[in-house]
C-alpha cells in the first residue's frame, strides 16, 4: 500500500470545488482498511455543504475505481487492505496516523509537525493531516473519518473538551498529545513545564546585574505556564516582593499579535519619570523577536539599556530569538523526537499506563542583550 500524506483544511471546505468531496474520500481510502464504513451521504452533505447529487457523483466515481463498495442493507464500505493488522503483526506494517491540529499559524508547531511527518513517512506510515477551527468543528470532521492506529493532537494552547476527546478516542487506538493540555485519560503527552526554565532565566539575569525582574506570559489557563507562574511567585515572595507587581499577563495567545500587546503592556508600566519599575523581563510566547524589538523601539524602550530580556521559547527557532535575545526552552527538534519516540513506545506496549514526557531546556545565550548597563557579571 502506498504511503499517504494529505493536508486538508476543513475550515475552508465551503469554498472548495465539487471535486473536494471526491478528493477527500479518495484520500480516506488510502488509509482505510477493508470493511471501514464510508461516511454517510447526509454526513458528507453537512460537512461539505453540497447537494445530494454532488455527493452521489463522487461516490459513483469511487465505486467505478473499486475503492468502495455498497452492501445492500448494510451501507457502503472502503475496499482497503485485506484486514486490520493485529497487535502481533502491527509492528511489521505501516501504521495509519491522523494528525489533528488547530487551524492557527504558529511556526514552531508547524516545524515540529514537518519534522515528525518526515520521520513517519520515511518509515512507511500513512498520514492524514486535518485542521479544525473549534471543538464542534473537530467533532463534525471526525464523524467522517475511518479508524486510525494513532491520533496526534496539536491544539496550540486551546483546551480540548471532554466531548472532543471522546470523539477522538472513538477514532484512534492511541492518542499522543503535543503539549501538557491533557494528562492521563489514556493519552500520552510530550511537553515542557516552564518552572525550570524560569529558574535558569532568573539566575542568568541576576548574574548579569539585575535585581528587579518581571515575568510576562498569557493569562489563558495552561498547565505548563501555571508551573512557571508558581516558580516566579516563589522567587518574588522569597525576596519580599509582591508577585503581582512584576507579573504581566496578556489576554492573548502567541498567534494573536502577541508581541505588539506585550510591548504595550511594558510601556504602560512606566512611571512618571519614564522609567520602568524593573530592569529585566522573562517573556513567554514571543514568536518573532524582530517584531518585539520593533514595537519596543517604537515605544521608546531601548534594549538592553532600558530592559534586558530573556525569552522562554525554542533555541533552534531563529525567528524567535532573532540572533539577539537570550532564549531558554525545549527545541522544536526535541519535541518532534519526543512525539516520535512516544508513539513507537505505545505501539510496542499498547497496554502500558499513560505516559508524560517532560522535555529538557536548552539555551542560546546572548550576554550583550541582558547585561545591565553599568554592572559587571557576578561570579558563581
Amino acid at each position: 500500500m502506498r504511503g499517504l500524506h494529505e493536508l486538508i483544511h476543513f475550515d475552508t471546505v465551503s469554498n472548495m470545488s465539487d471535486d473536494a468531496v471526491y478528493t477527500h474520500l479518495h484520500n480516506l481510502a488510502g488509509t482505510a482498511f477493508s470493511g471501514d464504513k464510508v461516511p454517510s451521504v447526509r454526513q458528507l452533505m453537512k460537512q461539505f455543504n453540497r447537494s445530494q447529487l454532488v455527493i452521489e457523483r463522487a461516490l459513483a466515481r469511487l465505486k467505478a475505481e473499486r475503492l468502495i463498495q455498497a452492501e445492500g442493507g448494510r451501507g457502503t464500505f472502503f475496499v482497503g487492505r485485506s484486514q486490520k493488522p493485529t497487535r502481533a503483526t502491527a509492528s511489521s506494517v505501516g501504521r495509519s496516523i491522523l494528525i489533528l491540529r488547530r487551524s492557527v499559524s504558529i511556526r514552531q508547531g508547524q516545524v515540529v509537525l514537518e519534522d515528525l511527518r518526515e520521520q513517519l513517512t520515511a518509515e512507511g506510515h500513512r498520514l492524514l493531516e486535518v485542521s479544525y477551527t473549534d471543538a464542534e468543528h473537530a467533532r463534525t470532521v471526525l464523524k467522517t473519518m475511518p479508524k486510525f492506529d494513532t491520533c496526534i493532537i496539536q491544539n496550540s494552547f486551546e483546551p480540548v473538551s471532554i466531548d472532543t476527546l471522546a470523539a477522538i478516542k472513538h477514532k484512534a487506538d492511541s492518542i499522543v498529545f503535543h503539549g501538557l493540555g491533557i494528562t492521563g485519560s489514556e493519552v500520552d503527552c510530550v511537553g515542557h513545564e516552564w518552572g525550570g526554565a524560569i529558574s535558569q532565566a532568573l539566575r542568568l539575569l541576576e548574574k548579569s546585574g539585575h535585581e528587579s525582574i518581571a515575568f510576562a506570559t498569557t493569562a489563558f489557563p495552561n498547565i505548563a505556564n501555571a508551573m512557571g507562574k508558581r516558580r516566579f511567585h516563589e522567587y518574588s515572595s522569597s525576596r519580599g516582593v509582591d508577585p503581582a507587581r512584576f507579573l504581566i499577563e496578556l489576554s492573548k495567545l502567541p498567534h494573536e499579535d502577541y508581541e505588539e500587546g506585550l510591548a504595550k503592556e511594558i510601556e504602560s508600566r512606566r512611571g512618571r519619570d519614564g522609567k520602568l519599575p524593573f530592569t529585566a523581563l522573562i517573556a513567554w510566547g514571543v514568536e518573532s523577536g524582530a517584531r518585539l524589538r520593533r514595537h519596543l523601539n517604537d515605544g521608546g524602550i531601548s534594549l538592553p539599556g532600558d530592559l534586558g530580556i530573556v525569552l522562554l521559547g525554542h533555541p533552534d527557532m531563529r525567528h524567535e530569538h532573532d540572533d539577539f535575545f537570550s532564549i531558554i526552552g525545549p527545541t522544536a527538534a526535541a519535541q518532534a523526537k519526543g512525539l516520535h519516540t512516544l508513539m513507537h513506545h505505545r505501539w510496542r506496549e499498547p497496554s502500558a499506563p499513560s505516559m508524560i514526557v517532560f522535555l529538557e531546556s536548552e539555551t542560546n545565550i546572548s550576554h550583550s542583550s541582558i547585561q545591565r548597563i553599568g554592572s559587571a557579571n557576578k561570579t558563581d
